[in-house]
């Protein structure tokens, strides 16, 4: 018996070793993202907000966009992360290869590249952030 508490505790040492002792647990970000005004988002575009994070031994995380009203909803662990935004057509609708052309340099302006928005995610359980495409910030709250 003696023998299987040795081994367990080796055991659950060595996990606790490989996941690390981080105590971070990931927290709910909330928020919104505004388009500049010659921009028209559908309901049938895929907008694709990606956390990237400085640490690259973290997870980026893909957001959940909601076209009708701007808003997005995801988890990621506190730490800096770069913002990366990604607009496109839905393959089929009427003029997508017309908007695909014509949203290209502003794809490329925010893709995981060259985003100039960053923000850094603190520990609180739940937090809001605005992403102003136009002013290209992030702002809490």
């Amino acid at each position: 018996m003696r023998n299987v508490h040795k081994f367990l505790a080796i055991v659950c040492g060595g996990l606790f070793a490989l996941t690390g002792c981080n105590p971070a647990k990931p927290v709910t970000v909330k928020g919104t993202v505004t388009f500049p005004p010659s921009i028209k988002v559908l309901d049938t575009d895929n907008v694709e907000v990606r956390f990237i994070p400085s640490d690259p031994k973290a997870p980026a995380a893909i957001v959940s966009y909601n076209p009708k009203d701007g808003s997005f909803t995801t988890e990621v662990f506190p730490g800096k992360y770069k913002v990366a935004v990604k607009l496109a057509p839905y393959p089929g609708t009427p003029d997508a290869d017309k908007r695909i052309r014509a949203l290209e340099n502003f794809t490329k302006s925010f893709d995981e590249s060259a985003t100039p928005l960053q923000v850094e995610v603190g520990s609180e359980l739940e937090q809001s952030i605005k992403i102003d495409m136009v002013a290209k910030s992030v702002t809490k709250g």
